[in-house]
């Protein structure tokens, strides 16, 4: 039994193995491009929910 699951170990491609170098590169890199718009949207989407209830203060009365 154990010798026939080594064979299977060393048969079988390893699914532990770490990743590519370049592709962990380039996720870095992508990531790194797309952050600037993932920041944008969530501003426009936290300033699209506040601005009904900013037209309930008017601007005289907070200065």
């Amino acid at each position: 039994m154990t010798a026939a699951s080594q064979r299977t170990d060393r048969a079988a491609p390893s699914r532990s193995a770490p990743p590519c170098g370049r592709a962990l590169a380039s996720a870095g890199v992508l990531a790194t491009l797309l952050a600037p718009f993932s920041l944008a949207a969530v501003r426009a989407d936290v300033q699209g929910t506040a601005a009904p209830f900013a037209a309930l203060l008017p601007l005289s009365e907070l200065s």
